[in-house]
């Protein structure tokens, strides 16, 4: 809430269940198995502190006896989901406010952008689908040749290349991470300047 009012109210929540066994060994919240739940039980309790006070609920996890909580946000900050399975797609046509899908092919966020679509429709959803398109890249230099090549790895043409394909997709919004091989700030400053030049020229 405090970041949403430092940025002018443009914060969004892209939550997830998670994949890490590790990680959810280590928190000791629930087992593995239940990650589904917990991650509905998360959305309910974010829902009820940004909303009005008193806030209060009472979950399988979590307690909030009637409070006052604050700082709020200046509206319920829009929650985006990944959907990795049908059941995942079913929570965010009836749950969340949009799709954050991770950029594996253009191909792939194609048709999971048409079933996402399909199941809104089939269960009667009328609000539309916000889409924010997450990207990892693998940044390289020089053009990378091998036939193992996976989408934004390479050169920053090629970085391009794949986010022009899939930004005719249709998704809204593409965040882009390029700091996975940058050597220090300087490095990472000068390629988002090159790789949003090259963007912009090829119409992205």
């Amino acid at each position: 809430a405090s970041l949403d009012a430092a940025s002018g109210g443009r914060v969004v929540a892209g939550l997830g269940s998670g994949w890490s066994l590790d990680e959810y060994a280590a928190a000791a919240v629930a087992p593995f198995e239940q990650r589904g739940k917990v991650l509905d039980e998360v959305i309910d309790v974010c829902r009820a502190v940004w909303g009005p006070d008193p806030v209060e609920y009472e979950g399988a996890l979590t307690t909030v006896a009637p409070s006052v909580v604050g700082p709020k946000p200046k509206g319920p900050l829009p929650i985006l989901l990944p959907a990795g399975s049908p059941r995942a797609l079913r929570r965010l046509v009836d749950r969340a406010d949009g799709w954050m899908p991770v950029g594996m092919g253009a191909e792939a966020l194609a048709e999971q952008w048409r079933q996402l679509q399909e199941l809104a429709a089939e269960r009667g959803r009328t609000e539309p689908v916000q889409s924010v398109l997450r990207v990892n890249t693998q940044h390289t230099g020089k053009n990378y040749e091998g036939a193992d090549r996976r989408p934004f790895q390479g050169s920053v043409a090629q970085i391009v290349e794949d986010l022009h394909a899939h930004a005719a997709v249709g998704v809204e919004e593409i965040l882009i991470d390029l700091q996975g091989r940058a050597r220090d700030a300087a490095e990472l400053k000068d390629l988002a300047a090159e790789v949003y030049a090259a963007a912009r020229a090829a119409g992205v």
